[in-house]
């Protein structure tokens, strides 16, 4: 957790909106909460989770899943179940829902830290996830597996992505998706201005 707490108050000073809410969110309730990662199944619930966007090696690609479910596209995820440190709540996610592991986080900071609700009727009990997404990549020749969650996975370029995402109800995925491609239009401007 302490290695936690510096990175989301580092991307606190780039967020604005929406996720700087959503940081700053997060930073209180992990400095106030004792037990703060675990999941507690009851009404108004606040969960901490983590997801990744990602991409195969070659970097072309990004691997959405159609969770069944919820009946969206979007990126890989879950809850934190007491696990403090969220790379490694990331990274068995990935392996739990699409087979992939051995992934490899791009950067440190996270990509995206987003607050999200779902009403009782999806799990039994009204709640809110504070989510830190992450851009990481599969190794070479790695291979996706859907498992009990997903209807579909699919590997798909930015612009296929934003169509699957498109027809969500929730702009979760479209956002993600977003700062992913603002990323990489400052990475490649740098680079060009070096």
């Amino acid at each position: 957790m302490t290695a936690l707490l510096p990175l989301l108050q580092q991307h606190l000073t780039h967020s604005t909106g929406a996720e700087a809410a959503a940081t700053a969110e997060l930073i209180k309730l992990i400095q106030n909460k004792e037990g703060c990662f675990e999941r507690v199944a009851e009404e108004g619930a606040v969960h901490i989770t983590a997801g990744v966007l990602l991409l195969n090696h070659d970097e072309d690609r990004i691997l959405l899943m159609h969770h069944k479910k919820l009946g969206m596209w979007m990126q890989f995820g879950g809850h934190a179940d007491g696990d403090s440190d969220l790379y490694n709540v990331a990274a068995k996610e990935v392996s739990e829902e699409c087979g992939i592991e051995g992934i490899t986080f791009l950067e440190p900071q996270p990509l995206e830290v987003a607050r999200f609700s779902y009403p009782k009727e999806v799990f039994g009990y009204s709640k809110s996830m504070l989510d830190v997404r992450f851009l990481a990549q599969a190794p070479k020749g790695a291979i996706a597996q859907k498992n009990s969650e997903s209807k579909e996975l699919r590997w798909c370029t930015l612009d296929e992505a934003f169509d699957l995402a498109a027809s969500n109800d929730d702009p979760g995925t479209t956002n993600i998706l977003k700062k992913y491609q603002a990323s990489q239009e400052k990475k490649h401007y740098l680079k060009s201005s070096a």
